[in-house]
């Protein structure tokens, strides 16, 4: 495209009132096309003027958005701190989508600049005390919210020296955002990673020491604060329920006396309903969850010091509370409140032991065997029963998946050291359980008067006088279409048979070996002639691909004692070759 056609389509920008979305097809397109890359002088003392006045206020904010992105390097630190400046000016009065932009491009120019010392001692001085005592309001939007926390985040991570002295400031923003949010179902989740974010990078403010061991000091520290507040709440969860503690809980940890300021906001407990207060409990041990998973996750610039035995205790403190544990005890409504919030306070569980695994890697091979029993638990508690196996939906279907997440997540770093084929021969009774579908035939009474005319056949339930009741099974044929709710829990389990074999293959009893092998072939061999009546994995490509992705495994892995399944495996890949999934093919 010619650069009078380019420098046509952004004069529209400035000579035209365009609507919202208008403009916002014209902006896409100027990124694509670098319009403003080489704008000269005028029009940037344009953009600047304009912002300084009320009219057409979102487009202003619009353009400097796509300037932002598309400026030098050198206009880019001229005009950084006027920029910034207008966008901390910013009218609380204006609309969501103008206050989040406002963020959004402070947050831009403070990343982008962060390499530039004049710019930085520039906003040290005037910038930075401007968006702290911007941080004792809390937005009411979720979006303008989100916003300022990642241009929080950008600050603190760029400027951690200097916010040093506003740390309480930025950490009682913190707080408030967790209690205006945390009754917002749509947007609590993503929030609350935003601000367990900022909350790691509130331990790296101020001087490091040396070797960063002021850092090393200030996370273990918190760490340790988001644990003992964790347990805190499970005190109360569990209160009236007895535990058997196979982690002890440091005793570094009981002894800590530590408040819990992000639950300040929860009404006390013994003055309202049951229900009221699991529900308060339920939403702080999520976001405590959240804190601590981010704590662990996030980028830090020195060796993080782990205490292992400490998040351990919090996971296998929630994971040894099962529904087995309140059948034991009285019926009432708070077990039974309990008892229907366990799913979703054990999936929080997995996945702080799954960042546990991802983090601490091979580090935490003395806990290897716990690691897998921890995960079967939960499988076995979840088990569905013989006669709900041919369900479309199966029963703990999400926290069967985040089981099997951290149990992949574990055998893929810990490979021949993950100790699973101590637990493998009942692990794959429950990995089989997902992988094979069983429709059982459905029943129908037929209802025939005895006479000697023709008899006349009705489909019903109900008993008539006089009649004989005859039964006959009918098969049930077709599949449901387009319905896949279970795919992803059979993909994954799939999976981690695959890295079964692939770590203990070798380990296991032939039978074992065998019955797995069987299982694969009963599957395989319908889908090789053609039959579309084996669920789910006719409708479900990706379950076809990890259907052939464990037949590999067990040919690779299988044990040298169990029969060959090459001859047949060469029937299967040769009929997967005419699949419709370009990836089935590849696989094959």
């Amino acid at each position: 495209m010619s650069d009078q056609l380019k420098n046509l389509l952004s004069d529209i920008v400035f000579e035209n009132e365009l609507s919202s979305s208008s403009l916002h097809n014209i902006l896409k397109a100027c990124n694509e096309l670098q319009n403003f890359k080489h704008k000269d002088t005028s029009s940037i003392n344009q953009i600047i003027s304009n912002l300084n006045t009320n009219i057409n206020v979102q487009q202003n904010h619009q353009l400097l958005n796509t300037v932002i992105q598309q400026c030098t390097e050198d206009l880019l630190v001229n005009h950084a701190i006027t920029w910034m400046s207008l966008c901390i000016k910013s009218n609380d009065n204006f609309s969501a989508s103008i206050g989040a932009l406002d963020y959004t491009n402070l947050n831009l120019l403070v990343s982008k600049t962060s390499h530039s010392n004049d710019v930085k001692k520039q906003f040290i001085a005037s910038v930075l005390p401007k968006f702290m005592l911007k941080l004792n309001s809390v937005p009411s939007n979720p979006l303008v919210c989100r916003e300022k926390l990642k241009c929080l985040e950008s600050v603190l991570r760029y400027y951690n020296g200097p916010c040093f002295s506003h740390y309480k400031t930025a950490e009682k923003f913190l707080l408030n955002c967790v209690e205006q949010h945390h009754s917002s179902c749509s947007s609590s989740a993503a929030l609350t990673t935003h601000i367990g974010l900022c909350y790691t990078l509130l331990s790296q403010l101020g001087g490091g020491g040396h070797q960063t061991s002021l850092y090393k000091d200030n996370w273990a520290s918190a760490l340790v604060k988001l644990v003992a507040c964790t347990h805190k709440v499970l005190d109360q969860m569990f209160e009236d329920v007895p535990e058997i503690q196979t982690v002890p809980v440091p005793i570094s940890i009981r002894t800590l006396d530590v408040t819990i300021p992000f639950l300040s906001y929860y009404p006390n407990t013994e003055n309202t309903s049951k229900l009221h207060a699991s529900t308060h409990l339920l939403r702080a041990f999520k976001v405590l969850s959240t804190f601590m998973r981010t704590h662990l996750g996030a980028p830090f610039p020195a060796p993080k010091t782990i205490n292992v035995e400490a998040v351990l205790s919090v996971v296998a403190r929630v994971l040894s509370i099962t529904p087995l544990t309140l059948s034991n005890l009285d019926v009432t409504s708070g077990h039974a409140i309990l008892l229907s919030l366990l799913p979703e306070v054990h999936a929080h569980a997995h996945a702080i032991l799954n960042t546990l695994v991802l983090i601490a890697g091979r580090n935490l091979i003395p806990h290897s065997l716990y690691i897998c029993k921890l995960t079967v638990h939960t499988l076995k508690w979840t088990n569905s029963s013989e006669a709900d196996r041919h369900a479309l939906e199966r029963p703990y279907r999400e926290l069967r998946c985040a089981a099997y997440k951290t149990l992949h997540s574990w055998l893929t770093l810990a490979g021949y050291a993950s100790n699973i084929e101590l637990v493998a021969e009942e692990l794959i009774d429950y990995l089989l359980a997902d992988i094979v579908y069983e429709k059982q035939g459905v029943t129908l009474t037929t209802v025939m008067k005895k006479t000697r005319k023709r008899h006349k056949t009705k489909v019903g339930l109900e008993s008539v006088d006089n009649k004989s009741m005859q039964q006959r099974a009918l098969p049930i044929s077709g599949g449901t279409k387009h319905y896949q709710p279970g795919d992803s829990l059979c993909a994954q389990a799939h999976r981690i048979l695959a890295d079964v074999l692939g770590c203990a293959g070798s380990l296991l009893k032939p039978d074992l070996i065998q019955n797995i092998q069987t299982t694969l072939a009963g599957l395989l061999l319908p889908l090789s002639t053609g039959c579309r009546d084996v669920y789910p994995y006719s409708t479900c490509a990706a379950s076809r691909l990890a259907l052939y992705s464990t037949l590999e495994s067990c040919l690779l892995y299988s044990n040298p004692r169990t029969p060959d399944l090459a001859h047949y495996a060469s029937v299967f890949y040769r009929a997967g070759l005419t699949d419709g999934d370009v990836e089935i093919r590849k696989q094959c």
